[in-house]
């Protein structure tokens, strides 16, 4: 059984089909583990048509569901594809990310690859951002408002086919793209240029027609138009190189991608295949020790509430990372008599309690919204774990979007246990 490609899809809630499993083989190469599962283990399961791992035997009706949605979006994008014709310098336009497999859900946004003529790149993308203005998903993050808009997050111009970032992740982007137009046989040149997938995926091209790279372009003088694409590409990176994080920008190509998700993507697969964390038995998830959830409190005289909250947070499956409050900050938030334990107590007080793995204190300057941004960013836990007593609840949902985590409310309020109540019927 081919364990590998199994375990890379369920990190997508993927099942497999038999066809998809030969497609998406993986080379031995690049799995510990080979085509096999760990020995002794028997961690792959069949439902309807479909392999997963054990207890994942709901992702088959997702995948039909994230199939509809899918292709409703697909639908949206044929309508829009005649905008893409209108500039000739367009040479591709491919489907990149989940809707690329119809592994999208309803509120995703539609991720595109734009591939230009040579030193067309910056003014092509001047044009369709007027072009798409209100198709684009521009800064949102309220996922509502994101859904089915276009996310242009990857250009290159001809002279940039071959990716240079070579790992699974990205032999996978780059074989699962699909592409909605093409000019001058721009995706089979594309997929020639990058023939280095076959490293890690022998048989995710096997079939296509792949057409060798273009003769060496000649260097030639610098045209009016040229001159135009350099004036638009300094008047574009002027305005975001001050926001540029992990994005890669050239007159060449052009990488938005603020999260390393390549990174993140490929940890999450190698725990999956590593023979140091063993599957759980059947009717259980994968736990995902690279996925790390955020907490924050002021935690003053632990309690019941307090410690279901922190459980409950744990049980999500990762790291989890506790940030409390500072003295300043909880007579800010609790009144001058408070906290009853100083931060040095309530940092040894949670690291007792053994439930966390790791507690630390919040900044000292800490009551800004902007503050709380810097600690999202600086952190980026895929899990936010909130009580549905926690203020600002909306606000911190499109915090965690910017990084592509999101915000689960473990705990109910309970109204009859807080340290608060706790203080008053004390004598």
């Amino acid at each position: 059984m081919n364990f590998s490609a199994i375990a890379y899809a369920d990190i997508f809630d993927y099942p497999l089909t038999d066809e998809e499993m030969h497609r998406w083989l993986i080379s031995p190469g690049f799995d510990p583990n080979g085509k096999n599962s760990p020995k002794g283990s028997n961690p792959i399961v069949f439902t309807r048509g479909f392999y997963h791992l054990p207890g994942q035997s709901h992702l088959v009706a997702l995948r039909r569901q994230r199939l509809h949605f899918s292709q409703l979006k697909w639908q949206k994008l044929q309508r829009l594809k005649w905008i893409f014709w209108l500039i000739p310098w367009v040479k591709l336009v491919a489907v990149t990310g989940a809707l690329s497999m119809n592994n999208a859900d309803k509120n995703d946004d539609l991720d595109l690859m734009i591939i230009t003529a040579k030193n067309r790149l910056w003014l092509t993308r001047f044009f369709l951002t007027i072009l798409l203005f209100f198709h684009l998903r521009g800064g949102r993050t309220d996922s509502s408002k994101v859904a089915d808009k276009l996310c242009l997050n990857l250009w290159l111009d001809k002279t940039s086919l071959k990716i240079k970032s070579q790992n699974l992740y990205t032999a996978h982007e780059i074989c699962q793209a699909k592409p909605l137009f093409v000019r001058d046989n721009l995706y089979q040149r594309f997929l020639a240029s990058n023939k280095w997938v076959a490293r890690f995926l022998p048989n995710a091209l096997q079939g296509l027609s792949l057409f060798s790279k273009d003769s060496p372009l000649r260097s030639e003088g610098e045209s009016l138009l040229d001159k135009l694409n350099s004036f638009f590409f300094h008047l574009q990176y002027s305005y975001m190189k001050p926001k540029i994080t992990t994005e890669k920008v050239s007159r060449h190509f052009a990488f938005f991608h603020p999260r390393p998700t390549g990174e993140i993507i490929l940890a999450k697969y190698q725990q999956r295949i590593s023979k140091d964390s063993p599957l759980r038995s059947e009717g259980e998830s994968l736990l995902d020790k690279s996925k790390t959830i955020l907490v924050t409190g002021c935690f003053d005289i632990l309690h019941s509430e307090h410690k279901k909250f922190l459980l409950a947070a744990k049980n999500l499956g990762g790291q989890l990372l506790v940030g409390l409050e500072t003295d300043t900050r909880v007579r800010q938030l609790k009144g001058p008599n408070r906290p009853v334990n100083k931060l040095q107590t309530r940092l040894k007080n949670l690291r007792q309690l053994g439930i966390a793995n790791q507690v630390f204190s919040l900044p000292k300057k800490f009551d800004r919204p902007q503050d709380y941004k810097k600690l999202i960013q600086a952190l980026r836990p895929d899990i936010l774990a909130v009580s549905a007593s926690t203020p600002f609840l909306v606000n911190k949902r499109e915090l965690m979007a910017l990084i592509g985590g999101q915000v689960i409310v473990v705990l109910p309020h309970n109204p009859h246990i807080s340290t608060t109540k706790m203080l008053k019927s004390t004598p």
